[in-house]
């Protein structure tokens, strides 16, 4: 109820109708628009706040939609083995490249999901997978 309440303010609502019908109008692919429909679904259950739905859009409208499904789908621990879409991700804000601990050279990358990605994450991927038990299918 709360927010629906927020929605009925209008600097509130604008803000987030500009974002999505923006974000949306520039998609060439229909899987990005369902992703951001399940993140608008998590704004109106209070998962997440405009600002961050708003930056989620735009990670979205920045990633190839092949290197975010994957990151979607892979297991939450990413930083042990280099995976194609981990370097892709950097530019869209939901991945970052960290050190590996080599002393003397340049070692191999390594790459972590950002705040903004692992958020991400936890609210689209549902908990049971993340923690690698299998799905109940309801």
């Amino acid at each position: 109820d709360a927010m629906h309440e927020q929605l009925d303010n209008p600097e509130t609502s604008e803000k987030i109708t500009e974002a999505l019908l923006l974000t949306i109008e520039r998609y060439t692919s229909l899987k990005k628009c369902e992703i951001v429909g399940r993140l608008f679904r998590q704004y109106m259950n209070g998962m997440i706040d405009s600002e961050l739905l708003r930056r989620m859009a735009a990670a979205i409208d920045d990633a190839f939609i092949d290197d975010l499904e994957a990151y979607l789908a892979d297991d939450w621990t990413i930083t042990s083995k280099f995976k194609p879409y981990q370097a892709q991700l950097v530019r869209a804000g939901l991945m970052e490249l960290i050190p590996d601990g080599s002393v003397g050279g340049p070692g191999r990358p390594m790459y972590r999901a950002t705040l903004l990605g692992s958020h991400m994450k936890a609210v689209l991927v549902p908990p049971a997978r993340l923690l690698g038990e299998a799905e109940s299918p309801d």
